[in-house]
């Protein structure tokens, strides 16, 4: 049995167990030690800088449907801005052997390949065309407008962020 030095009585449960941490504790304590200098050592207290690297450059796939996206919208922005205000885009499919014509109300895409075209047709039937980026063959065209009383849209049917966002507008 385990005794105190100071009066020959029996240690307590918890003096006994303080007594067996003691050399744990202290080990621990040494390990805490070390950690904090190692965590103090770090590449540049070693002298080592990081290199300066040259900005990453990935190329973008001209032929992802977001890229013909873009080229789209452009090509449709430039062809509204020809146009009156009594006047909007339409657009005539060419590739379906009959003519489809609709008022263009809105495009989208789905990389890599898709494209899709919505609109109205001059009946007021909503239309939506979904057609690989090779299908494409449309025809741009100047149709009145299907509600004068509304304000023209600036652009069209484009909304600025269209074409960074890839949604439908």
């Amino acid at each position: 049995m385990a005794s105190n030095d100071r009066n020959d009585r029996p240690l307590t449960a918890a003096e006994l167990l303080q007594q067996a941490s003691a050399p744990a504790q202290k080990a621990l304590d040494a390990i805490r030690a070390q950690e904090k200098v190692f965590r103090s050592v770090t590449p540049a207290s070693l002298g080592f800088t990081q290199p300066s690297l040259p900005p990453l450059n990935i190329p973008v796939n001209p032929n992802l449907a977001s890229e013909f996206y873009k080229r789209l919208t452009e090509w449709v922005a430039n062809f509204d801005k020809e146009l009156d205000q009594e006047h909007e885009v339409g657009v005539r499919l060419v590739s379906f052997g009959q003519t489809v014509t609709f008022h263009l109300d809105g495009m989208g895409y789905w990389n890599p390949s898709l494209i899709s075209f919505s609109g109205v047709s001059p009946e007021g039937d909503p239309v939506e065309l979904i057609q690989h980026v090779s299908q494409i063959s449309i025809l741009l065209m100047k149709m009145k407008r299907k509600d004068p009383e509304k304000p023209k849209r600036p652009i069209g049917f484009i909304h600025p962020q269209a074409s960074k966002s890839g949604d439908n507008v």
